[in-house]
């Protein structure tokens, strides 16, 4: 209803700038749509080994999966392990990870990577218990 009142500039301006926002967010809804749509970012038994799949330690780095646990994978697949998080974290019920872990390493063995939890320096360890082994 116009009750009779001319659009003024400032009511035109506003709508221009309202219908201009709604434009420029609708490439990223329809791209973050269609990531998600990929079968890898799906509820599927996709294979996904190849983000696992190394030949060097370096080839590997550690990351978050869906729930929050931590986990290695190829430091190439890195953003589309982030794709996957957000296309799969509403979709699944998670149990609550630890407010800490142990601490780990992403490493490749067998041409996998893998996490492996860190070695303290012999400084760290705990004492060794009464009656345990002497050194001489």
């Amino acid at each position: 209803m116009n009750h009779g009142r001319q659009p003024t500039c400032l009511d035109i301006r506003l709508f221009l700038i309202l219908f201009l926002l709604a434009l420029v967010s609708l490439p990223s809804t329809a791209l973050a749509h269609k990531a998600c749509e990929k079968p890898e970012n799906r509820l599927t038994d996709h294979d996904l080994s190849q983000w696992h799949s190394c030949r060097v330690d370096s080839d590997c780095t550690q990351t978050s999966g869906i729930c929050g646990f931590p986990k290695a994978i190829n430091h190439a697949h890195l953003k589309d392990q982030e794709i996957r998080n957000h296309c799969l974290g509403p979709l699944i019920s998670c149990v609550r990870p630890p407010a800490e872990f142990e601490p780990t390493v992403a490493k490749c063995v067998e041409r996998r990577c893998v996490l492996q939890l860190l070695e303290l320096p012999a400084s760290t360890q705990p004492p060794t218990q009464p009656g345990g082994p002497k050194s001489q």
